[in-house]
């Protein structure tokens, strides 16, 4: 593609500071749980599980889903290849398209190997428009977790989890950074919220989804107290925030993206 993606200027406010605190938080639950002779058994029976765990995982992916590779999707293999360039990634990850009804994707790490699983439900969803874009949105968003190191300690920052609210601020921000970089990959604005719009009405009606009448309800909801509380407690943000959350960045960092296409301010 050619433009690299600067990480540093990409990420959300907050999202590094929260990664401090939370890998402080880490290290004080850890060295707790070692010097208490019970909690040095509960860490080293933790750590053999997630070591057989997230193999097993990840040999069950690789054994029950579809590897992208040149001949196989090849149109989705060089939109992979064409964001490790931009990202400036050492190496591709293994992409995966695994049957699911679910609207989904995640990266993972394991074994210094990374991963991006793709449901087969999402993809449907994007490419039944003929848009590869969608898909590239979602595509980029999960290999900008890897380019922001996001999965790198993962499992290590959640023993940060007993400070309360902690861990979730920072993944919402997490989120946002990658919700970022998938839009940047795709250089595409409307494709990108239409992607994120999938994930909200699924394969079908996202097609119909009104613009501003959904601009209008996040507007509504988010003046709930239990909306917004909802949100403090989860580790995504709203997904009625993410779509208009780039359409806000792309203004505030001026980004030299195409304006959304015609039409899409009445349907998306």
């Amino acid at each position: 593609m050619g433009t690299h993606i600067d990480i540093s200027r990409v990420r959300y406010s907050g999202e590094r500071a929260a990664s401090g605190v939370l890998l402080a938080a880490a290290v004080i639950a850890l060295v707790l749980l070692i010097i208490s002779v019970v909690g040095a058994i509960y860490v080293a029976l933790f750590v053999v599980f997630q070591f057989f765990a997230s193999r097993v995982a990840i040999g069950q992916i690789r054994a029950n889903g579809i590897k992208v590779q040149p001949d196989q999707y090849p149109e989705i293999y060089r939109m992979v290849v064409d964001y490790v360039e931009s990202l400036q990634l050492s190496k591709a990850p293994e992409v995966y398209i695994v049957q699911s009804s679910v609207m989904n994707a995640f990266a993972a790490k394991v074994a210094r190997k990374r991963f991006v699983v793709l449901f087969s439900e999402i993809v449907d969803a994007c490419l039944q428009e003929g848009d590869h874009a969608q898909l590239g949105m979602i595509i980029g968003h999960e290999m900008g977790h890897h380019a922001a190191n996001h999965v790198r300690w993962h499992q290590f920052l959640i023993l940060g989890i007993w400070v309360p609210f902690l861990y979730q601020f920072w993944s919402r921000r997490a989120e946002y950074t990658a919700d970022r970089i998938g839009l940047l990959c795709t250089n595409n604005l409307g494709a990108s919220q239409r992607g994120l719009v999938k994930l909200m009405a699924g394969k079908k009606l996202a097609a119909t989804v009104n613009y501003e009448a959904l601009l209008r309800q996040r507007d509504e909801v988010m003046q709930s107290w239990w909306v917004r509380f909802a949100e403090v407690v989860a580790t995504h943000p709203h997904l009625v925030r993410r779509v208009f959350e780039l359409e806000r960045y792309t203004a505030e960092a001026r980004l030299s993206i195409p304006p959304v296409e015609e039409g899409f301010n009445k349907a998306v």
